[in-house]
């Protein structure tokens, strides 16, 4: 018993622990003079950096999958885009003169988070028509 308890408080605190590790950020790179396409998995609803020398541009009349980013010389900073689902994508950006790669596809999966988390109603509800017996109100 006591073998037991111990092995569920490591697996607890190693549980824990890996619960609480921030996940790494990819860096995406841009400059002044290209645009850096995002393709993302559902329509982008909102995108906003964390800096004044990076601009992330898409569509906000009409949601599309895609946007476009520049940046000017200057500090690294973040970017955080919401889709019209709900998923979070979160990268820091950097500028550098010569880019390698112009277009990124961000799978579903890079995703940080949802801002509406999914959860089951764990309180089931029962249904007054399955309470009520017609034949007892039918005379």
């Amino acid at each position: 018993m006591r073998t037991f308890i111990l092995i569920l408080a490591v697996l607890i605190s190693a549980s824990a622990k890996a619960q609480q590790q921030p996940i790494p950020l990819d860096t995406i790179y841009a400059n002044d003079t290209k645009n850096v396409a995002l393709f993302f998995p559902e329509p982008i609803r909102q995108g906003i950096t964390g800096s004044d020398n990076f601009v992330f541009t898409y569509n906000r009349e009409k949601e599309q999958y895609f946007g476009l980013l520049q940046a000017k010389p200057g500090k690294e900073s973040n970017l955080l885009v919401v889709n019209r689902n709900g998923s979070i994508f979160s990268y820091i950006v950097r500028y550098k003169k010569q880019l390698s790669k112009l277009n990124y596809f961000i799978p579903l999966s890079n995703s940080i988070g949802n801002e509406k988390p999914f959860v089951k109603d764990s309180v089931l509800v029962e249904s007054s028509e399955e309470l009520v017996d017609n034949s007892t109100y039918y005379y």
